[in-house]
């Protein structure tokens, strides 16, 4: 764990440049309270199954 805020800063660019630089797509599915309401569940189930179906690699997230 890093230790110093330069530390943390230079932790987070790192994971920001894996989640970003790679060739990799990354689908974010909006997944606050309003997200879950409008149905968050079935879009991040329908999207990570669409990618396996399709045979694309992507990273899907829940975020919000």
């Amino acid at each position: 764990m890093p230790a110093t805020f330069e530390e943390l800063v230079a932790e987070s660019k790192s994971r920001w440049q894996a989640l970003t630089a790679g060739k990799r797509p990354w689908v974010r599915v909006g997944y606050a309270i309003s997200g879950q309401a409008a149905g968050a569940d079935a879009v991040f189930d329908a999207t990570v199954a669409a990618c396996q179906q399709q045979g694309v690699e992507a990273e899907v997230s829940k975020v919000g």
